[in-house]
């Protein structure tokens, strides 16, 4: 899906959990639903489903802390608001050479915002030994 190299895991997963995210989420995120206007309670609708999906595995610390869960959908929240309206508007586009590149560059940003800000630890939560076949 992408190639590029320095793509790291946490912007790829947010990449990822952004796309697949439902599509009147990120219509109204990106102000091209049936309004034509960025909807802050949807955006804060759809950084609360990405923060539900990435918790488990990315441990975000502040300090000794585990940051929570609405402490981490409040930083996206906000940290999505900041996009600016005409890249939004990509990523809410329906052509795919528009969409990617925009999601993409949306996930850095959310990485880059979540890292200046707290200590990130990926935690597997797969118990199971590397090659189970089960």
């Amino acid at each position: 899906m992408y190639s590029n190299e320095t793509f790291d895991p946490l912007s790829k997963t947010l990449a990822i959990k952004i796309q697949v995210a439902p599509k009147t989420f990120l219509s109204n995120f990106a102000g091209t639903g049936q309004t034509r206007k960025r909807s802050p309670t949807i955006t804060m609708a759809l950084a609360t489903e990405i923060t539900e999906k990435i918790y488990k595995n990315y441990w975000f610390f502040d300090d000794e802390r585990r940051i929570g869960q609405i402490e981490l959908a409040e930083h996206l929240t906000h940290a999505m608001w900041a996009i600016p309206d005409e890249l939004a508007k990509s990523c809410g586009s329906k052509l795919h050479d528009i969409r990617h590149p925009a999601i993409k560059e949306v996930a850095e940003t959310l990485d880059k915002s979540l890292l200046a800000k707290w200590r990130m630890e990926f935690v597997s939560m797969d118990k199971r030994p590397r090659y189970y076949r089960g």
